[in-house]
């Protein structure tokens, strides 16, 4: 739960989570024109899933992805809740040796999260409501600079893709 010690919640969550609320878009279907952005980053990263995460009150929606079929996930356990928190990437080369996360049940489950990469989603009063993330299986201790860089690419592409799907669909963006 949102109120578990443990669990990071920045500054600004109230005001993040009553944004969030406002677009309405934890109601909404899942993005299939995001789809398409999450193959290609798993193409062009080499890694096993992409998504795009929105993190409610409770819980992490998955509103695009590639290589998964889970559409949400307790926010206890997702990585992209520090990712929105910290509001920066957030790159996690083997979450089994990390200190931050070696203990978390997510390692235990069958999605064998081990690399997590994500970059936080802002676009409305610059409080970020989402992340774009790369998950794979294997330890990546090699998550250059420049793939950073082409991260940050992609989540600005998820964002322009967000705020066209949202304004399509008559959802206060603003």
């Amino acid at each position: 739960m949102r109120n578990d010690p443990d669990y990071p919640a920045g500054e600004h969550e109230v005001f993040r989570l009553r944004r969030l609320r406002g677009t309405d878009f934890a109601n909404t279907t899942n993005l299939p024109e995001l789809d398409q952005l999450c193959i290609d980053a798993t193409l062009h990263f080499g890694t096993d899933i992409a998504v795009v995460t929105s993190l409610t009150e409770d819980v992490q929606i998955l509103k695009a992805c590639a290589g998964t079929d889970i559409d949400q996930a307790q926010c206890e356990v997702a990585f992209c809740s520090y990712t929105i928190v910290e509001d920066a990437i957030l790159v996690v080369s083997d979450a089994y040796q990390d200190p931050l996360f070696r203990q978390s049940p997510i390692l235990l489950g069958p999605s064998s999260v081990q690399v997590y990469a994500g970059e936080p989603l802002s676009y409305m009063a610059s409080i970020p409501l989402r992340a774009f993330c790369l998950i794979d299986s294997r330890p990546r201790p090699d998550f250059s600079r420049w793939e950073m860089a082409e991260l940050v690419d992609f989540a600005e592409w998820a964002v322009q893709g967000l705020a066209a799907t949202l304004g399509r669909i008559g959802r206060n963006i603003e």
